[in-house]
């Protein structure tokens, strides 16, 4: 990612570490994206040093959602804003908090909702990302919009404690989940909550007949690997 590296290293104080965490936050963000139906700006403060009150930010980085239409048709990336000209981004970096729904705003032709999650890596906040939807959208949310939109807000408060993604998250998963493949939801049990019609059709065709929410997941696992001609390895239950 040339230009992402240019962009962080000509225009910002990030140190090699911090740029570390931003790699790995846009490997994984592809995910936030669809679970919020929004697309998804990363910005990093314009300093030359941390201790240097920001003069503005940068885009660095943009994500469209796979699940809803983009917002922006244009490519955002090296845009520059100065201090004061996002409020919402100068908010989130300066006190360390998500900066939640505002009104929504009329951009082109859409009415769009933006949000402000600061990226906290080692006790500082190194970046902004902000999250922007169509309005419209959400008006009569479906039992599915609902539980992606739930999980999107525990992932983005994930982000601002510094929590997600998870160190090395890249080697631990590839390729990267798919909202699209299938998802399913558990409770702190590790009973499913609930699961989307994917996720529901790939259990079947594993030979899962039955109703699969408030099963654990690890007993469902454990049926189909049962049943299963091919070879599988024991203890899969949680």
């Amino acid at each position: 990612m040339p230009q992402f590296e240019n962009l962080i290293h000509g225009r910002s104080s990030i140190t090699i570490d911090q740029a570390h965490k931003l790699r790995e936050l846009v490997a994984d963000w592809q995910l936030l994206s669809d679970l919020s139906f929004a697309d998804l700006i990363l910005w990093v403060p314009i300093r030359k040093d941390m201790k240097m009150w920001p003069t503005g930010h940068v885009a660095v980085a943009h994500i469209r959602p796979t699940t809803a239409a983009t917002v922006f048709t244009n490519d955002v990336i090296g845009d520059e804003v100065t201090w004061g000209a996002k409020a919402r981004v100068d908010e989130a970096l300066s006190s360390g908090e998500i900066v939640r729904d505002s009104e929504a705003e009329l951009f082109g032709e859409l009415m769009i909702k933006e949000e402000a999650v600061p990226v906290h890596f080692d006790g500082n906040v190194i970046a902004v990302i902000t999250r922007h939807r169509n309005a419209e959208l959400m008006r009569s949310p479906s039992r599915l919009e609902l539980n992606y939109r739930e999980i999107a807000h525990c992932l983005y408060r994930m982000v601002a404690e510094g929590s997600f993604p998870y160190k090395d998250a890249g080697s631990l998963f590839e390729p990267v989940p798919r909202v699209g493949d299938g998802l399913i939801r558990l409770d702190v049990n590790g009973v499913i909550s609930f699961a989307s019609p994917n996720a529901r059709s790939a259990f079947s065709r594993m030979g899962w007949k039955n109703e699969i929410e408030n099963h654990k997941l690890g007993e469902v696992a454990e049926a189909v690997a049962k049943n299963s001609p091919n070879p599988h390895e024991e203890g899969i239950r949680t």
